[in-house]
């Protein structure tokens, strides 16, 4: 990261697409700052060098091709009155991954200078990055044995057979002969993925779980519960596995770069599994256990 002493007269060494690029990144991750905050940021934590007309242009044209509002706000320091930019679509106006913003700006991707861009904001994020590197703070990887045990009914989600009088069947995979089929990297990651933002960590950290699947036979026969279908259109019929079954994974996951191993742990104690997942699913951690790094075994 740069040490700049008078940020006023850095020399902008960017295009005017790298610009706006990280100019609609920073709006999104600061919320309605001002051109001198995007400046400074881009500079101080980004380690980037750039003037400050050229982010006020960058801004500007950003907000015609109508990306990014721009408001007034009064500085509470001085109590002039400044412009904030904010997204002007709500769906992109959470703190995003890069992917976010990549869908934002497609018509950005073919511009010559914007590829290397996207990778260093990749690698830089304003989290921390490891001094005199660009690359990524996602590392330290550690593998974990996780076992749950289900309190509540754990509903299929496979949709079977054809409507009969508005009721659509839903059941669990079968998979290895007539194995339940419990898709670790689907379910079990989507699980994560909801209660990431409770911890202040992006949610989209979760495609960095490396996940197993699960395959068993219940020690109890399935039963079907009838309840209102996922798409709000009449009943469904659910398959259900009942309470006290068990299920086991193993998860690669990172320890460094927001999400950690006591943090994972903490979510797992408290998670839920399966279809219409906010009335079902609740599970119960038995086993937490660290393995040796040479560690793998399928479940």
């Amino acid at each position: 990261m740069k040490n700049v002493e008078n940020i006023e007269n850095v020399e902008s060494e960017l295009t005017d697409t790298q610009v706006q690029i990280v100019s609609v990144y920073l709006c999104q991750i600061l919320g309605q700052p001002t051109p001198k905050t995007v400046k400074t940021t881009m500079v101080d934590k980004l380690g980037l060098s750039v003037n400050l007309w050229k982010v006020k242009n960058a801004l500007s044209s950003a907000k015609k091709r109508g990306l990014l509002s721009v408001g007034n706000q009064q500085n509470p320091k001085t109590g002039e009155v400044e412009e904030v930019y904010s997204m002007k679509d709500v769906r992109f106006a959470n703190p995003p991954e890069i992917a976010n913003i990549k869908s934002v700006l497609p018509q950005l991707m073919a511009d010559e200078g914007a590829r290397e861009m996207f990778e260093l904001m990749e690698g830089q994020h304003l989290e921390g990055k490891k001094k005199g590197t660009n690359g990524p703070v996602i590392k330290d990887y550690k593998r974990v044995s996780v076992k749950l045990k289900n309190i509540l009914p754990v509903l299929g989600g496979q949709p079977y057979g054809q409507p009969e009088k508005g009721v659509m069947a839903q059941n669990f995979h079968r998979r290895l002969g007539e194995k339940i089929w419990i898709p670790g990297g689907l379910w079990l990651r989507a699980a994560i993925k909801y209660k990431l933002r409770q911890y202040n960590i992006t949610d989209t950290k979760a495609q960095y779980l490396d996940i197993s699947d699960y395959f068993f036979t219940p020690k109890q026969k399935t039963q079907q519960v009838v309840c209102p279908s996922p798409a709000g259109t009449g009943l469904g019929t659910f398959e259900a596995l009942m309470p006290g079954e068990e299920f086991a994974f193993q998860i690669r996951t990172p320890t460094a770069g927001g999400l950690t191993l006591e943090i994972l742990q903490d979510i797992l104690t408290n998670i839920r599994l399966g279809a219409k997942h906010k009335d079902y699913g609740l599970m119960e951690l038995t086993e937490f256990t660290v393995l040796p790094d040479a560690a793998l075994k399928v479940c």
